[in-house]
């Protein structure tokens, strides 16, 4: 008996070490991009027997984080200015930056409005004639804010772009704003709106928006797990992250999974 019970408690004891041991990779991503890069996350611990710890948040505050030292081994941007301010300041792996998704804005207005008879009649005609409050992210923290920032400046005197505007810190807060009922309707990610009725959002032409929301991946030269960082890297120019990250809503550019100069 007493044998048996030491046995188990040394079989316990290996199994709790050998979690310890495990490697951790700790990724920064764009709140738009949580979702999609959980499940690469799961896909990639299956692999490496490693565990993935994810912090998401707008892509300025995340770079902010990392400029001052924080412990993050890879950055999933929601652009591709502020992965080249870290290339810039030589933070980041050398030829580890590429485009790994392009985002898509979307006017999202889940209950109609006043100026919509009907939630079948989200269009541009009817975002341009909205006068409610209307909910986006924060354009100096957030890639989306920027683009739907641009989109409303496109529309020049129309209602809407009068109207009062509030700012979520990222894309998932100002999904929140609107999901809440707080806020009638604004703009956020194609990604997030996917599963809902296809009648509640207008996806905005990128011509609108000027410059396409082009998203990259960094290697940070910090970390201390640069190989297992290139590793999930790779996982997601695999044809099988490939087609996680196209059933989220993303496209991809022309030069996609190719290394950044």
């Amino acid at each position: 008996m007493v044998k048996w019970f030491s046995a188990l408690i040394l079989s316990v004891l290996a199994l709790s070490f050998s979690s310890y041991a495990k490697e951790k990779l700790h990724i920064a991503v764009a709140a738009n991009f949580s979702a999609p890069v959980k499940t690469l996350a799961q896909l990639f611990e299956l692999q490496c027997e490693c565990s993935v710890l994810v912090t998401s948040g707008s892509t300025g505050m995340l770079f902010a984080q990392i400029v001052n030292g924080a412990p993050y081994d890879i950055f999933l941007a929601a652009n591709s200015q502020h992965p080249l301010q870290l290339q810039q300041q030589q933070l980041i792996v050398e030829g580890s930056r590429f485009t790994y998704a392009v985002g898509q804005l979307v006017w999202w207005q889940p209950q109609g409005g006043a100026d919509v008879s009907e939630v079948s009649k989200v269009n541009e005609a009817s975002v341009r004639q909205w006068q409610q409050p209307l909910a986006l992210a924060n354009p100096k923290l957030a890639p989306y804010g920027v683009a739907a920032a641009k989109t409303l400046a496109h529309f020049g005197d129309s209602p809407v772009t009068k109207v009062k505007r509030i700012q979520g810190n990222n894309a998932a807060q100002t999904y929140q704003f609107i999901h809440s009922g707080n806020v009638a309707a604004g703009f956020v990610a194609v990604s997030q709106v996917l599963e809902r009725p296809r009648e509640e959002y207008w996806l905005v032409p990128p011509a609108l928006y000027v410059e396409p929301i082009e998203q990259q991946l960094v290697i940070l030269k910090a970390s201390n797990n640069i190989l297992l960082a290139q590793q999930f890297s790779d996982i997601l120019r695999s044809p099988q992250g490939e087609e996680i990250i196209r059933a989220a809503g993303y496209t991809f550019a022309a030069s996609q999974n190719q290394q950044v100069p």
